[in-house]
């Protein structure tokens, strides 16, 4: 999910000329209320309700623009994030993956210095988390 409540890593919530969106796994759970409120405040764009990784990545490489944050707010477990049971892990930045092109075509529209941020729990947790946060990228 792309979206912006705040600007947690130091930049302005209102940069100009780029868009901020949020992904929600579930539509109709609390995560939805505080997306109406955070879209009614002009702090995000838009907001989805997904069922798969695929649904989500291919929702924001069809946007307009350039991206400057995008936020997930769903399920994670020691070095992946979950759809329901859709996995996003280190085997999708190969090329082989499935999701290998909509991830890369998702990093060519991010703004310079734009984020990918999962709000979930134990994405980057544990040691197998933290290796696959700090030592890959997508080719």
């Amino acid at each position: 999910m792309v979206g912006a409540e705040h600007a947690p890593h130091g930049g302005s919530p209102d940069r100009a000329l780029t868009e901020r969106w949020t992904l929600i796994q579930l539509p109709g759970d609390a995560r939805r209320a505080g997306a109406c409120r955070s879209a009614a405040l002009g702090r995000i764009d838009a907001a989805r309700g997904v069922a798969s990784w695929d649904e989500a990545l291919g929702f924001l490489v069809e946007l307009p623009g350039t991206i400057d944050e995008v936020q997930y707010w769903g399920h994670g477990t020691w070095g992946c994030a979950l759809v329901d049971r859709d996995v996003l892990d280190e085997a999708a930045l190969t090329r082989a993956h499935p999701l290998h092109a909509r991830l890369a075509a998702l990093r060519n529209r991010m703004a310079p210095g734009g984020l990918l941020w999962f709000r979930t729990c134990e994405t980057f947790g544990a040691r197998r988390g933290m290796v696959r946060a700090t030592q890959r990228s997508l080719p």
